[in-house]
Formats: C-alpha cells, structure tokens, sequence
C-alpha cells in the first residue's frame, strides 16, 4: 500500500494546488479516463481490505510501524476524499460505493488506536477524506466516534490547532449528521476557537481556517434544521427534466404494494441530486411512494414518472438508512448553542481584519475566502454590517472575472436573504451573468441559466430586463420551462 498511497496523495496534492477550479476540473475529468487511475483505485480497494482484515499493511517498516500505517491510511482516505470527483467518473457506482465503504471501515478500525496514540494528524485525515460519503451505520458510528474523542485530542496538540479546528467544523458539517454528541463537541471547541490567534495579518491560511469555520456552522445548523419530524423517514424530490434528461435509475415492482423500489442509479438527474444534497441522497432500497400526485399502483407511478416535465416523487428510506435517522434524536431545529451570535460576530471581525488586509496589499482573495462567511451569515441570520460591506467591495471589483460557478453561487445566497441591500452588487453579477452565457463560459452549463434566472427574478429583476430575456432564450434552447424553475431554487 505504501507506493500506492504516496501515488494517490501526490495525484490529491496536484488537483488541490491547481489555481483554478475550471482547471481542476479539467485535471480531475482527464484523470478518471486513464486507465492506470482505475487500476490504482482498485489496488487500493485490496490495500483497505487488507487493513480490515488484519491490521497491518505490507510494505511498512518494523520501526515505527504504528506510525507508518496510520500515516498511509490517512494519506490514501484524504487523497480519496480530494479525488473524488474523478473516482465517480473512472469507477461503476458499485465499485464506488465498495471503495467508501471499505475506507469507511479500515477508518473505523483504525480510529481507537489513532486516538489512544494522539495520532492527531492521522485522524483528520481520515475525517476530512470520509466528509463527503454517503451516511451509512459504519460512517455514523466512526464521526460518533471521534466527536466524543476529538476536542481533547486537538486540545493536546501542540502545532495546526486552528487549522484542525476548522477541518473538524468543515468535516462534520459537511458529512451532515445531527446528533446530540456532534452538538456537545461543536460546543466545546467554542472556548478553544476563542483562544485561537487567527493572524490574518501574516497569512491568508488563517483566512481559509475562519472560512472553514463559518461553512461548518453553517451546514451542521443547516443539516439539524432539515432532520426530518416523519416517524416513516420519508423525504420529497423535486426532478425538472429537459428534453433529453432521463433520472437514470431502475425501478422495480413490490408484489402487493404500491410503490416502486430503487434498484440501481446511473447518470442522469438522480445522480445529479445526489452530488448537490449529500445529506438526502436517493439511495439503492430507497421506495418511491408518490409521484406527484398519484400513489394508488405501481404503474400508474411508471406513467406518471416517465409522463411528467416536473415530477415530484416522495420516497421511504430503505431500512439501512431508516435505522441511521432513527439514532438521530435531534429534528428539525438548531440546537440551543449552535447559533451563536457573539461568537460569529468575532469570527466575522476577524474575517474582516483579513480581507482588508489582503486587498490593502494586493493579494489574491479567492472568492470562497468571503462565500463561506456570507452564507453562513444568511442561514444564520448573523448581521455584521462591516463585513458585509467590505465583502460588496470585493465582489464589485472582481465581478468582471468572476467564474461563474461563484457568480451562480452568490446570487442563490443574496436570493435566499440579501443582508447586502447593495443593487450595485446585484446589477454586477447580472452584467457579468450576460457576459457568460453570451461567450459560452458556464462551468455548469446544465444549470447555471436555470439557477441564476430563478435567484436574479427572486432578487426582483423584472421579467424584460436583458439579462432576464437572455437567460430565459438559454432555457428555451435547452428544453426547460417555466414551470421546471422552482426545483432549481435554493
């Protein structure tokens, strides 16, 4: 495993060094289709095995072996973690559920000696590498796990303790599990990250920690918000589908019963949805129970499914999923503690301080550094008029060589709640809107007409506005309607 670990974090290390997203993008696209990629991932799949079963891994040294091993397991499920955009593309959804579930498990295994030997490096590798895989028993158990045994484990660390502060906020808000011992652990790295020095003066990594910081109160405030109150664990998706899209999954018929369960998911919206809402992932064993409007058989949820524009479908979890959402007893609002007002506010002055301080010196500011912040103040309702402000100027002044994927982005949080009440912002993103789709330079040329159209018309752009008129003939040669554009809202 040793060389095909140091292969698979030194392919991590290339994709997350690069400049740009597009170009990350295009890296990550053109890797998945070697074929020596695909051969590597699935070598991987047996160094993982061969960690489960029996706890070590060939090609470590007999001095320091404990330390080695750890070290090429958290190498190789960061590295998985970084590279996975690339990994959905070169393995069969099969292969890739495998690979999750066998980095989950090793992690697992791993994770009490990890613990017990203050092996704190290796353990936020395996957390940050495992934050965006489906939930599962196996995942729930290895983040309940360390949510209990991370703020010590941090606390005695000596060096990077702002960094794994805010890689432990990013990793578990990402991963979106609401549960009371999550809540416990966020809540006692408060006074830890009170103590922190953020020196945003001297680095623009402490920026990037304050950015982690405020995305992971965001998404766990997020997640605990959205828990679902149904004893059934029953959930709604709404799927807009365009002259050529097709949800790509296969259904099968329940002797007796009118629902459809879930067999298989390939490309098409599903797995789509399934890329943008980790947390209410459509999973394999999933039960459609309603489409729209019609529940009475199982054909005529067919008809209405392959007949429909706009299909809205409610589905029951299956019984895997159903036992995860019945150890969570938080449902449906923030826990007391997460919100904190006072402590946001001081994150954001020091956001502030940092932002000022690279323009003032002309040092890039990567939008991300200000797109954390600005929606978790928007989900929170935190108001820090400063900030805000300082964040409008940033926006003005780059907003002609904003990619879209940040243009797109910024206009679904402003559309959700603009704590701005700057036009001059808006009127920005809507000239640079015009000049991307007029020279064809979307990133996510699927659904970035869809979502800005419906963010700029919720922000009261009115319907014969350029930009308006230019989206809407975008949308029209892609085949989606009018009645299509609530599912892109945010």
């Amino acid at each position: 495993m040793v060389h095909r670990a140091t292969m698979l974090y030194t392919l991590a290390q290339q994709a997350k060094e690069h400049p740009s997203s597009l170009i990350v993008s295009d890296f990550l696209s053109e890797l998945s289709k070697l074929a020596s990629f695909r051969e590597l991932l699935l070598n991987v799949m047996g160094d993982l095995r061969e960690w489960k079963s029996s706890g070590k891994l060939k090609g470590t040294k007999q001095t320091n072996a404990l330390s080695e091993r750890h070290t090429y397991l958290g190498n190789t499920i960061w590295a998985l973690g970084e590279l996975s955009t690339a990994i959905s593309l070169a393995l069969s959804e099969n292969e890739e559920s495998l690979l999750h579930e066998l980095a989950t498990l090793a992690a697992l295994e791993a994770l009490p000696e990890a613990i017990s030997n203050n092996k704190v490096i290796d353990t936020v590798q395996y957390m940050y590498g495992l934050k965006g895989v489906g939930r599962s028993l196996q995942s729930d158990a290895f983040f309940k796990t360390l949510a209990v045994s991370l703020p010590s484990l941090i606390r005695q660390s000596n060096s990077n303790l702002a960094k794994n502060i805010a890689h432990a906020h990013l990793a578990f808000g990402t991963y979106g599990m609401p549960d009371p011992v999550v809540t416990h652990m966020v809540i006692d790295m408060k006074e830890q990250i009170r103590e922190l020095d953020f020196d945003v003066s001297q680095s623009i990594g402490a920026l990037q920690d304050l950015g982690h910081i405020f995305r992971g109160y965001q998404l766990y405030a997020k997640c605990c918000l959205h828990a679902s109150s149904d004893p059934a664990n029953t959930f709604s998706v709404t799927l807009a589908k365009g002259s050529a899209d097709k949800l790509g999954i296969t259904m099968k018929r329940i002797a007796g019963e009118p629902v459809l369960r879930i067999e298989h998911i390939a490309e098409g919206l599903v797995q789509t949805w399934n890329r943008r809402n980790r947390n209410w992932q459509i999973t394999k064993g999933d039960e459609i129970v309603k489409a729209n409007t019609v529940s009475n058989s199982s054909q005529e949820l067919i008809d209405e499914i392959q007949n429909s524009k706009v299909v809205t479908l409610k589905l029951r979890r299956n019984t895997v999923a159903l036992q995860v959402s019945l150890n969570t007893n938080l449902r449906g609002e923030v826990p007391e503690g997460i919100r904190d007002e006072s402590l946001l506010r001081y994150l954001a002055t020091r956001m502030l301080e940092g932002l000022k301080k690279a323009r003032a010196t002309g040092i890039p500011i990567s939008p991300k550094l200000y797109m954390h912040a600005l929606s978790c103040m928007v989900s929170l309702d935190i108001k820090c008029k400063p900030l805000l402000e300082e964040i409008a100027i940033l926006i003005r002044s780059t907003s002609d060589s904003l990619a879209s994927t940040y243009v797109v982005q910024i206009l679904c949080i402003l559309a959700q709640n603009d704590v701005m009440e700057d036009q001059d912002v808006i009127i920005a993103l809507a000239r640079r809107t015009m000049k991307l789709v007029r020279n064809n330079q979307t990133d996510w040329s699927v659904d970035f007409a869809p979502r800005a159209l419906v963010a700029l018309r919720d922000l009261g752009f009115p319907a014969d506005a350029d930009v308006m008129q230019l989206l809407q003939q975008t949308l029209s040669r892609g085949g989606i309607t009018c009645d299509m554009l609530d599912s892109y809202r945010e």
